[in-house]
């Protein structure tokens, strides 16, 4: 019945998607996820199947079945340590969750919850993409015989759009770091997402970075961090294919990390993704648009774990070197050190002083 109904049906599907989106957010930053129903959770699951019993499309099959089984686990074990049937991960329940499952820290468990959800949510966004792209408007029959070619418009550096996904042209190495950058600058400069082969190959084959980067490189990273919101679903599917933290491996530590304050929405590495988002309308309104973006997306590198030292103070020599590593020379790496030591300068003398 699902089947036979599933085109007309499939409108009221995707609808429920947003609207538990809207309700529940996404598993993957909040602080206290809904393991059912939140983006990434086991409704999401429920999702892929129902649109691959459709016939319209197909769900990834790599990379959803460990994730979910990880999910599966942790709801186990909330529903043992609290004696209740929780379906969201509560404050109070983490530490006991984190022991039973035999993790050092309860940070630990909330990092690799963040990352399944991740993986979940992923893909459900390029299965319900590829479903809506299963449904051509009427056209009216014909009989003659056309060739089919494939409908492509070439961009630059041997960048080809197709289905409004960014992919690489034939010959186009996948192994040159640059174009990995240059294939993310032209998705979100252009509202676009990357092919999920494309990303795959990018992840597998891809290349590091020497040290100095080519100024192509720098180029292409500046003009995809320029591009506002639409920098976050490329962000996302660069950072899970293995190419960011490839590319600037100070990133590894701070990925999918969570954050301990209330005021923060997310974890630590979507939070500066999402900074770098919400600098974008400043960028005219600065002399150096490149030192505002690189500051946004390092100011919180320092959030590691260990005592002692504010995360500011820890960051700054972290950031120092990495933008020194993306080819800005020692001044510029300076002035980015001291925007990171002091980013809180001014909220601090606002609420303290």
């Amino acid at each position: 019945s699902w089947r036979g109904n599933a085109r007309k049906r499939l409108p009221e599907l995707l609808a429920s998607l947003d609207e538990r989106l809207a309700t529940f957010g996404d598993a993957a930053y909040l602080l206290e996820p809904d393991l059912k129903e939140a983006r990434g959770g086991f409704r999401d699951v429920s999702m892929l199947r129902a649109l691959a019993a459709s016939w319209l499309t197909d769900r990834p099959h790599v990379g959803i079945s460990e994730p979910y089984e990880r999910l599966l686990d942790v709801r186990d074990a909330l529903h043992l340590a609290s004696g209740r049937t929780l379906d969201r991960l509560i404050f109070s329940e983490i530490e006991a969750v984190a022991t039973r499952l035999g993790y050092r820290e309860p940070d630990d468990l909330r990092r690799e919850v963040s990352l399944a959800a991740r993986r979940i949510g992923h893909a459900v966004d390029l299965t319900v993409r590829a479903a809506r792209q299963a449904l051509p408007p009427r056209r009216v029959l014909t009989f003659m015989k056309r060739e089919r070619k494939p409908d492509y418009i070439r961009a630059d550096h041997g960048l080809i759009i197709h289905s409004e996904e960014v992919g690489l042209g034939p010959g186009t190495n996948a192994a040159d770091p640059v174009v990995g950058l240059r294939a993310g600058a032209l998705a979100a400069q252009r509202g676009l997402i990357l092919s999920p082969v494309t990303a795959d190959n990018l992840g597998k084959r891809g290349q590091a970075l020497t040290a100095p980067w080519p100024e192509a490189a720098r180029e292409a990273l500046l003009e995809m961090l320029s591009a506002g919101p639409d920098v976050v679903p490329v962000w996302e599917d660069l950072d899970l294919a293995g190419c960011i933290s490839r590319w600037i491996p100070c990133w590894e530590p701070i990925r999918a990390r969570p954050q301990h304050n209330p005021v923060h929405q997310h974890t630590v590495d979507r939070h500066l993704v999402q900074t770098v988002a919400e600098a974008q309308p400043h960028l005219t309104r600065v002399d150096r648009p490149d030192i505002l973006l690189l500051t946004c997306l390092f100011h919180d590198i320092g959030k590691l774990p260990g005592p002692g030292v504010h995360h500011a103070d820890r960051g700054a020599p972290i950031a120092r070197e990495a933008v020194q590593a993306i080819g800005l020379d020692q001044s510029d790496a300076e002035l980015i050190e001291h925007l990171v030591k002091n980013h809180l300068t001014l909220a601090g003398l606002a609420t303290k002083r």
